[in-house]
């Protein structure tokens, strides 16, 4: 006599197995503990001499936030040391600050402001308090020739991201000047606008004759927006953009090559659309499952053949 019921059971507890299962991987594509992840970081200056050669770097802090935390801050207000063996920046004060937070924004500032200012690594959308001695970078200084340098009480780039992957930036040059000099005809200051235009190369505000002294020295581009563009990465990650307030590459006869205030915001994430399982490994996932349920139904069909 054939008992069916316990067939019938087995074959139910390993449907519900299978389903169970299943649910667990596809469930395992979908959210997270928090719903955005990002990041943000902030570096004050970076300055490479040509001759002799000496490389100052302020360090980047860098805030990253998982999605388990409210708030990730970092910060940090460089020692002035730091630009001791170098006279291609004089400045009074260094500060950066990022912030990355679970709701998928973020938030960084980095520059440099003149003595008896301050970088309030507090808050990063208002962080440069300009001082009374001038910031100054020397952009080139070939003797008897010709000289070029930028004057501001306060040099900074923020940036703010949105939870959609929408990221602004900003370089705030306040109280700029490019002072050129070239005796005994030529002796150029020029006002620089507080807020900067993205890529504004510095040289186009001067007239041809002035840039084309300096062309051949250096290349210096004023509030330098880079997208960072993850998509093609595939991670689930999107947006984000790099600012730096000024941007200095020498060429020949050049000084140095100088990065100052460089922040970014991004890329951020929608933890309930980053898979825990990559969805390339999915079909293989789904596979392991479909043999595990084929072999529970196999365990099934075994216990439904007749006993005698």
């Amino acid at each position: 006599m054939n008992s069916t019921r316990p067939n019938r059971s087995a074959r139910r507890l390993a449907l519900a197995a299978m389903a169970g299962g299943m649910a667990t991987i596809l469930g395992a594509t979908a959210a997270s503990a928090a719903p955005f992840a990002t990041q943000a970081s902030a570096q004050a200056l970076y300055v490479g001499v040509l001759d002799p050669a000496v490389v100052i770097d302020t360090g980047t802090e860098t805030a990253q936030n998982d999605g388990s935390e409210d708030s990730v801050t970092a910060s940090e207000e460089p020692l002035l040391t730091v630009l001791d063996g170098q006279d291609v920046v004089t400045a009074g004060a260094l500060g950066e600050v990022a912030v990355a937070n679970n709701d998928g924004t973020s938030a960084a500032c980095a520059g440099v402001v003149g003595e008896g200012g301050s970088v309030d690594v507090g808050d990063p959308l208002d962080c440069g308090i300009p001082g009374t001695d001038p910031v100054e970078i020397q952009l080139a200084d070939v003797v008897g020739a010709v000289s070029a340098s930028i004057q501001a009480d306060a040099i900074t780039a923020t940036c703010t991201g949105a939870a959609d992957g929408t990221v602004t930036g900003d370089a705030v040059l306040t109280n700029a000047q490019l002072v050129v000099s070239a005796p005994p005809l030529v002796n150029v200051e020029v006002d620089l606008a507080s807020d900067v235009a993205p890529n504004t190369n510095a040289l186009d505000v001067l007239s041809p004759t002035v840039a084309a002294l300096l062309s051949p020295l250096v290349d210096v581009t004023l509030n330098e927006q880079v997208p960072l563009d993850p998509e093609e990465s595939g991670d689930g990650y999107y947006g984000g953009l790099s600012v730096t307030a000024i941007s200095v590459d020498a060429l020949d006869g050049g000084l140095a090559d100088v990065d100052l205030g460089t922040v970014t915001c991004g890329p951020s994430a929608d933890l309930a659309l980053v898979p825990a399982v990559p969805l390339a490994g999915l079909p293989i996932a789904l596979g392991t499952l479909a043999v595990a349920g084929g072999g529970a139904a196999l365990v099934t069909r075994r216990r439904q053949r007749p006993t005698s």
